[in-house]
């Protein structure tokens, strides 16, 4: 009998921010000094694809994913604008999003269905956090406007399988980088 027990991990699929775009992406978190925000680190930074779920099998999540990306190719992402999210009455981070492109919205659609999640491509916004804040503190951001336009262009030339820290812990792993063709 075998008394070994696996252990179950939070996993989730996305695009990791290359450095200089991270860069980037702390200028723009200048804009909230004085706020009780959690800025997110640049290492940290990417933009999520399958959102995460418990996994006892790594080894089966990476060869899933390897599989669903043969034959995807290389593309960019635009980012158009700096903004509170999820929405301007409930808002709960700020976010550098942009609209998704035919590239991006196929790849979450294949990923989301090998993956086993419901697509739900028409509400989808590419975006990447670069600042949390609690409920609680809401109000305070009524009257600390930081809609911005930008036009930033990032390459997409992997992509990733996070592992998602414990409970009350910091920090991604990125488990496995998958390069696109």
């Amino acid at each position: 009998m075998n008394t070994e027990q696996k252990t179950i991990e939070r996993v989730f699929v996305g695009i990791k921010v290359p450095v200089p775009v991270a860069q980037v992406f702390t200028e723009f978190q200048r804009d909230l000094d004085g706020t009780p925000v959690r800025l997110i680190r640049p290492d940290d930074m990417h933009l999520t694809l399958v959102p995460p779920w418990n996994s006892d099998d790594r080894a089966s999540a990476e060869n899933t994913l390897r599989e669903a990306l043969r034959g995807k190719k290389k593309f960019s992402l635009l980012f158009e604008y700096v903004e509170y999210g999820p929405t301007m009455h409930r808002p709960r981070l700020v976010w550098v999003a942009g609209a998704p492109s035919e590239e991006l919205t196929d790849l979450k659609k294949v990923l989301n269905d090998v993956f086993g999640f419901k697509d739900d491509h028409l509400s989808f916004i590419p975006h990447v956090t670069i600042a949390r804040f609690s409920e609680q503190d809401r109000a305070v951001f009524k009257h600390h406007p930081i809609a911005r336009e930008t036009a930033l262009s990032m390459p997409v030339l992997s992509v990733e399988l996070f592992l998602s820290p414990p409970h009350g812990g910091k920090g991604y792993e990125v488990l496995a980088s998958i390069p696109l063709q």
